[in-house]
């Protein structure tokens, strides 16, 4: 009977009794809000575990939503998971679950087809060309065809769902060509000519396919998705049947010096700081015009709003982010501190300038938490899911950056439940029920400004008690840190339960109270 109450939910939620013609990208994007990216996981070839992290619980993903994100990023392979050009049906079932899960939650779901061992990525140009292995012969035609038929069966797949559910082409198209003596091999406009055959190959597929996909939104990112390339997307926009309207254009954004350098360069050193979160050492200062500083920032995304966005075509900052350098900890001219506030800093200015230009930012979660550097840089974490690092899984590890970036987006702070643990597989592909604690938790902002001033705090054994209009509880550790957090329209109940032995602080309107934990 759950079953069957689950499925009857989900086909009224998806609108899955009729065909419709769904809004267009111009009418989506300003839902959409802050973008997270589900990263190395559904697209790590063959196996989403193999670089350490899991397919995520649907409380994970309602931990997402509670976070302050309201759009889900599924970078997803594809090639890997199919067999004489079949994709998978166990697969299939597993993205769905993690599809249904963050549309329950009235999350938008971008769902692309990522690098998948550069089976599409690679190979955007016909005849000769270079891949990782060197010079290689590619037929652009064969692999639209490719790109049709994967297409093809994903879009059939899920025709049936509303407008919450946004495919996306590819991922980067022509990141890794080589570098040679003269750079990076360019991206001309006869492989220009290529990437739109493959991007139409996409969009053809989609739009026959039937159901809610004459008219679902599809993304397609420029060469790169280099803001700088923007252009040659621009002039060569790939035409869609379903006319103009139901198509957005996608970016992506990591400052190299201040992201992803590893040593110094003779044009340029790494950058640990950011305009004025510095220790004052202008080598190691994003800040100026350096790319990824506020100048910058304002320059690309100008761009992205004047070529795109005042033309009727939305933009997706489909992945930004910076590395937290842990691995720096002990040298002279390094302090984590400054760094790591710097890294905030512009987290938050970075959304908020991307939400002036009109574009949806994504940021990148890799799911690694590095903080001793002893496996190097790598952490662009905001959301745990690996438990080597902690049961609490779907916990906000980083609330600098969160809270920076939902100041900035003008959505509050952070705070977030506990969540405990369900199971989204491939044999159970609608999204789990909560079993947390505190899963009448309502996914809204909590505002200390609208708590009841009389709300009264005690501890229950396990759990504490605020009753009160609007009542909220806020639970921190002696640090100062935001452990977890509750809010209810009438009385609040939070539970200690999985708490580590020590003393916390919890407040609820006026009232402070000390908790033990033993």
């Amino acid at each position: 009977m759950k079953k069957l109450l689950l499925g009857a939910a989900f086909a009224c939620a998806f609108g899955l009794l009729n065909a419709a013609t769904l809004p267009k990208a111009t009418e989506i994007y300003p839902n959409m809000g802050l973008g997270w990216n589900l990263g190395n996981t559904m697209e790590v070839p063959k196996d989403p575990t193999a670089w350490g992290n899991v397919v995520p619980s649907a409380d994970v993903i309602k931990a997402v939503k509670l976070a302050g994100f309201n759009t889900i990023r599924i970078p997803c392979a594809w090639n890997s998971h199919a067999s004489n050009g079949t994709i998978d049906a166990t697969w299939l079932a597993t993205v769905k679950g993690v599809v249904d899960a963050a549309i329950s939650y009235g999350m938008y779901v971008l769902l692309n087809s990522h690098w998948d061992e550069g089976w599409l990525e690679d190979h955007v140009f016909d005849g000769q060309g270079y891949d990782k292995t060197g010079l290689v012969s590619n037929s652009a035609t064969q692999l639209a065809a490719k790109q049709s038929s994967y297409w093809k069966q994903i879009a059939d797949y899920f025709k049936d769902y509303d407008e919450h559910l946004i495919f996306a082409s590819a991922n980067e198209p022509g990141v890794n060509d080589p570098w040679q003596a003269n750079g990076q091999w360019a991206f001309t406009n006869e492989r220009m000519q290529v990437l739109k055959s493959y991007h139409e190959a996409c969009i053809k597929a989609v739009r026959n396919s039937g159901g809610n996909n004459a008219t679902r939104t599809i993304i397609v990112q420029m060469p790169r998705t280099e803001i700088e390339n923007s252009d040659m997307l621009a002039n060569s926009y790939p035409t869609d049947p379903a006319g103009s309207g139901y198509t957005m254009a996608e970016a992506h954004f990591y400052p190299y010096q201040f992201a992803f350098m590893e040593k110094d360069e003779s044009w340029g050193k790494v950058y640990y700081y950011w305009e004025s979160e510095t220790t004052g050492d202008a080598n190691r200062t994003c800040s100026g015009n350096a790319t990824g500083s506020k100048n910058f920032i304002e320059s690309q995304f100008s761009k992205l709003e004047n070529t795109f966005v005042k033309k009727g075509i939305p933009v997706v900052i489909g992945e930004m982010g910076i590395n937290k350098r842990y691995s720096r900890v002990g040298q002279s001219d390094f302090n984590l501190d400054k760094h790591l506030r710097a890294v905030a800093a512009w987290y938050g200015y970075t959304v908020g300038s991307a939400k002036k230009h009109g574009l949806v930012p994504c940021v990148w979660d890799t799911g690694y938490e590095r903080k001793t550097g002893g496996d190097g840089d790598g952490d662009m974490t905001i959301i745990r899911r690996q438990a080597k690092y902690g049961s609490d899984l779907g916990a906000i590890v980083d609330t600098a950056t969160m809270n920076a970036m939902k100041r900035s987006f003008g959505v509050g702070e952070v705070v977030l439940p506990p969540i405990v643990q369900t199971t989204v597989s491939s044999s159970s592909v609608q999204p789990a029920a909560s079993s947390s604690s505190n899963q009448q938790v309502p996914p809204m902002v909590l505002d200390a400004t609208t708590q009841s001033p009389r709300a009264s705090l005690t501890r229950q054994g396990n759990l504490l008690v605020a009753q009160g209009n609007r009542a909220e509880i806020r639970l921190f550790d002696m640090n100062g840190n935001l452990i977890r957090a509750v809010r209810s329209t009438s009385n609040a109940t939070l539970s200690l339960t999985g708490l580590s032995n020590g003393m916390y602080i919890a407040k609820s309107g006026s009232t402070t109270l000390k908790v033990k934990i033993k």
